[in-house]
This record gives C-alpha cells, structure tokens and sequence, in this order.
C-alpha cells in the first residue's frame, strides 16, 4: 500500500463508542497499513500525558523532509484545554510547531471545533480559539476537515487559501447486508433508532416526547444516556438500550428500518458539523429522517433523507404512505451505502 505520511500522531479511546473516536480509529486503522511511522495515544493520566506532549515536541524539532499527519486533538490531550491556551504554553508549542512547517509537510486533522462547539452546544466552555488562531495561521500546512460547511467557515474566519485544505466526512465501517429488506406489514410496528451520542441538549426530549404512545418502536443507542435509565421520558415504544461497541452497534442498526438526526436546525455547529450517525445509518441500509441542516443537504438527496421540522415527525411515520416511502428509499441506500464506509472515502480524499 503506498506510504501517503511517513509520521502519524493521533489519539484515540480503546473502546469505540461515539463518533469521534470512531473517526480517529478509522484513520489510524488505515494509516497503519501505509507503513507510516505511528504515534497513537491513548487515555492517560495528567503527568504521563505532560511527558508525551514534551517528547511530541522534542521530536518535531529534528524532523526534515517528512510528511507528518497530526490530529488536532492531540495538542490538549496532551497539554490539557486550560494548558494548552496559557500564552506561554501556547508559545512553547507553536514555535516548534513552526519548526516542523518550515522543514516538512504538515496535514492537520480538524474534526470539530470545540470553541464553537461549547458556546453552541452548552458545553463547558474553553478559550480554544487562542490554539485555532495561532493553528490556522500556519504559513504551509494543510487542512483537513470533517465536513465542507466547517472548512467553508474555516476559510472565512482565519483567511485559510482554499488550496491547502480539504474535507474527509465521517464514514462507518463496512458492514455486509443479506439481500433486499422487506416491507413491514401494516399491523407490525417499524423499529426507528438514534444511534450517537446522547447528550442532553440533542433535541432528545423533544423526539421521545414526540413519539409517546407511537404505533412504532424508537430504539436510543449510545453513550451519555444514563440519565434516560428509569426516566420518565421513556415509554414502552421508546427503548434505551446504553452504549454499545461500535460493530454491535452498526449491526443492530441494519436490523431497524429508519434512522433519526433529530439535532436543532437553528443552532449554529449542527449546521456546521457532519454528525457519524449520517454514514452509520447510510452504510447498515438505512434511509434517515433529519431536521433542515445545511451540512447534511450537501451530502444527501430527498432519494434517502427525509427532511423536515421535528414536530411535523409523528405525523409523516405515522402515516399509511411512509411504509412504502422507506422501502424505496431503502432501495436508494442500497446503491449509494458504499460511498459512505470509510475504505472509501479515506481513499477517495488521499486521492483528491
């Protein structure tokens, strides 16, 4: 397999469950193979990490004529999101990394924006945007991003030339599908699934309120839901199941027959980011039904999502015609899932 980079550092869990770490295991999957010198960290505690960040650096300064893939997340894992931002730190880091822009190719890794993130999202907020303001203002480096409306943005805000970056989506893992799926009979109830992260603040409250006393089963997959455990909001159509590994996970989801992204259409970072639930869904076979968001209507036709408001949802799969609407929208799936694994679209960008 031919060697894109000679030197790869990322950083992910040992167990996948979200769509972040999914994406940096992907990488580092792939990578592995090109006979790429890797540099793959994991969870570790504050000292172990603080040695990793200084042996990181220390290495970047003798570097010549390599071509060095990092992820973004690597820099506060090792130095911590308050570490990372202190002015002195942040000079320390950026002068070698200025050092290893002058001397190498350098590929930056960009799956989210976590200041944007937090202030859109409710997140704990963080000063990041230092770090993305001395990042982006490298002099040769290269981009890439996980989705096109975030390096648009990227782009505009920190005067980023179009030339030196490009965008990888979120892909799922190749799973095998046995033959056409059948229509559902009217008098059995469909299996509808949201599969991600499930985070208080998705709009999640507002989908299980929705779909109460529903004809049809919802199915919650994923972590961060232990508040759903003996939740009032459950009912007995709507099952949460916790979290699971990521090929149990992407194996019960091809067993459903509709997926959700049920993410708040007037927030700023949904528009923004291209959520991993889209290719999981794509790639078990799966038509989806989401709210209006920007990223994903420049990803996916009305052949295989269903766009509309949240509150307008119970009515559509409630009604007689979306049975055989998610039966011909399945067979749409079917001939794009492919293009959604991620053998495909590493390949495709390395390619580009």
């Amino acid at each position: 397999m031919k060697k894109y980079f000679t030197k790869y550092f990322g950083f992910t869990k040992l167990k996948i469950t979200e769509g972040g770490n999914a994406r940096n295991s992907a990488i580092v999957d792939y990578s592995g193979q090109t006979n790429c010198e890797m540099f793959v960290f994991h969870p570790a505690n504050l000292i172990n990490r603080l040695a990793l960040g200084l042996n990181f650096l220390s290495k970047l300064f003798f570097y010549k004529n390599e071509k060095v893939f990092i992820h973004y997340s690597i820099l506060p894992y090792f130095f911590t999101e308050k570490l990372i931002c202190n002015w002195l730190v942040l000079k320390l880091v950026f002068y070698f990394l200025e050092v290893l822009d002058k001397n190498n190719e350098i590929t930056l890794e960009v799956n989210d924006l976590p200041y944007e993130q937090a202030i859109d999202l409710a997140l704990q907020k963080n000063k990041l945007n230092k770090l993305d303001a001395k990042l982006f203002r490298l002099k040769n480096a290269k981009f890439v991003f996980a989705s096109k409306s975030m390096r648009s943005y990227v782009i505009d805000k920190y005067a980023v030339a179009a030339e030196r970056t490009s965008v990888l989506i979120n892909g799922a893992p190749t799973l095998a599908l046995n033959g056409t799926r059948p229509i559902r009979p009217g008098s059995e109830p469909l299996n509808l699934v949201y599969a991600g992260s499930l985070n208080r603040g998705r709009q999640l409250e507002v989908l299980i309120n929705i779909f109460k006393k529903s004809r049809n089963n919802i199915y919650l997959l994923g972590d961060a839901g232990e508040w759903l455990t003996n939740s009032p909001y459950l009912d007995s159509n709507i099952k949460y199941l916790g979290s699971m590994d990521e090929k149990s996970a992407h194996t019960f989801v091809a067993k459903c027959d509709v997926g959700l992204l049920p993410y708040d259409s007037t927030r700023f970072y949904y528009n923004l980011c291209y959520p991993t639930k889209a290719s999981f869904y794509i790639t078990a076979g799966l038509p989806f039904i989401s709210t209006h968001l920007k990223e994903m209507k420049l990803h996916f036709s009305d052949d295989v999502v269903i766009y509309e408001s949240i509150d307008k949802w119970r009515d559509i799969i409630d009604s007689d015609l979306f049975r055989s609407r998610i039966f011909a929208m399945q067979c749409n799936v079917r001939e794009i899932r492919q293009e959604f694994e991620w053998k495909y679209l590493i390949e495709k960008w390395l390619g580009g």
